[in-house]
């Protein structure tokens, strides 16, 4: 029997590090399921005036989120590519659901809770604290920057009503202005 200038177990391990090379080379080319949904989302939607009130102007996402934790900032321009940001409501905390599943990597989707402490500057005494649930669904658009959330919108004290919703990524990383409320 003549003899192999390698050992069988040489050749394990240039398989198994061949394998592990191409398995680094393709997962590299996947988006990074911890940073699926980060990053800045503006509404394609000119403006709303819906959920009596609740829900005004042309909203922009700023998510972060790791895993299953996420955070970040829903900002209200007064018109879409606007400047001015609305009188009642400049920004929103993201929060957490407590009651539904945050993101689901296999349906794309995310679940979160934005909460906005709404007041007129002529009148600040009057506020209220105004809640909303967002459910949205990630498209399947191959580019990262084409994708888009589309879902839905409504009140969390159960008044009735719901507010179908799209947005478009505008930027894939959270900068330090959009982490501020409002954006500087």
């Amino acid at each position: 029997m003549k003899h192999l200038p390698f050992s069988k177990r040489s050749i394990r391990s240039i398989i198994l590090l061949t394998l592990c090379t191409v398995s680094c080379v393709s997962v590299s080319a996947c988006e990074d399921p911890n940073k699926m949904f980060e990053g800045v989302w503006r509404s394609t939607t000119e403006a709303y005036d819906d959920l009596d009130g609740a829900m005004v102007g042309a909203p922009t996402l700023a998510i972060g989120h790791y895993g299953q934790d996420l955070t970040g900032l829903v900002y209200y321009k007064a018109a879409l590519n606007a400047s001015a940001y609305t009188e009642t409501c400049q920004c929103a905390l993201i929060e957490q659901s407590s009651t539904r599943q945050p993101i689901d990597f296999v349906e794309r989707r995310i679940n979160f809770t934005s909460l906005c402490h709404e007041y007129t500057q002529a009148e600040p005494e009057d506020s209220e604290v105004v809640s909303l649930d967002w459910t949205l669904t990630m498209g399947d658009e191959p580019e990262l920057m084409d994708r888009t959330l589309v879902g839905t919108v409504r009140r969390s004290d159960g008044e009735k009503g719901e507010v179908t919703v799209q947005f478009k990524r505008v930027s894939l990383l959270v900068a330090e202005a959009d982490k501020q409320c409002p954006p500087e």
